[in-house]
């Protein structure tokens, strides 16, 4: 195991391949999940070799130390790695395959124009997609007498995945049609909020800080309200409000805390 995976840091340490390691060797069930499903980032990349260098049993010195050639067997130095954007097709496994196919069909992902949250998007569709199909799997398994609690919470897992995935691949559709973002799925509206909050000035961040939690507070006696009066549709707005202003200030108050870091 660590030579073969010593040979592949070596190398060009093409995507695939370094996947196909990772399930073959690692154990972290989620990260295998992750993978396999998710689309290729710098970050993920980062990551995958990451968690290779632990499994050979290197130091983070020990990595940086290697002496990267182009191909096994050749003592050419290796140019500067650089971000593959497509795995090779050869021999490629299914998940690969369509992987390759989805960038085929959206081939504005690869223009150096493309938005930085449509790329992140593409990751958290897959994701999405792939605890759909997770969910599905389990709830089709099991029996008649299931746990009726544990067979709704897997229904909900499915519909809000899939609803999720198909609300991200229209935003993509809508791109590719017109030039321009849509911004109607939650991901794309929480990134933009995100960035909102971080272009603030300090003063105006903390009053906005100030202000989400006394709406937070109001929201909660709110839903205490019509809890009492045991109108579901009160309740429902009331906890929907709830979970927005709790989003929001949450938000502000990481970017308040990550400011006094710096």
């Amino acid at each position: 195991m660590r030579k073969e995976i010593i040979n592949y840091l070596k190398g060009p340490r093409p995507w695939a391949a370094g996947v196909a390691l990772y399930l073959k060797y690692g154990h972290n069930l989620m990260l295998r999940k992750t993978f396999m499903h998710r689309m290729e980032t710098a970050d993920l990349r980062v990551t995958l070799i990451e968690e290779l260098r632990k499994l050979a049993g290197l130091s983070a010195t020990e990595l940086s130390q290697l002496k990267r050639t182009a191909s096994q067997g050749t003592g050419k130095t290796m140019e500067p790695e650089k971000t593959e954007t497509k795995p090779a097709a050869v021999e490629a496994s299914p998940t690969v395959k369509k992987m390759i196919r989805f960038r085929e069909k959206f081939k504005f992902l690869d223009a150096p124009d493309c938005p930085d949250e449509l790329k992140v998007l593409v990751s958290d569709m897959f994701t999405a997609l792939g605890k759909y199909k997770d969910a599905h799997a389990k709830l089709a398994a099991m029996p008649d007498d299931a746990d009726l609690a544990e067979a709704a919470r897997l229904a909900e897992e499915c519909v809000e995945n899939y609803l999720a995935n198909r609300e991200m691949w229209e935003e993509l559709e809508y791109y590719q049609k017109h030039g321009e973002v849509l911004g109607k799925c939650a991901k794309l509206r929480a990134l933009k909020e995100a960035q909102e909050i971080a272009s603030l000035d300090d003063l105006e961040l903390t009053r906005r800080y100030s202000s989400a939690q006394a709406n937070t507070s109001k929201q909660r006696k709110r839903l205490k309200e019509a809890e009492k009066s045991k109108d579901e549709t009160k309740i429902e707005a009331a906890r929907e409000a709830l979970a927005k202003w709790e989003t929001k200030s949450a938000a502000l108050r990481d970017e308040l805390e990550k400011r006094k870091k710096n």
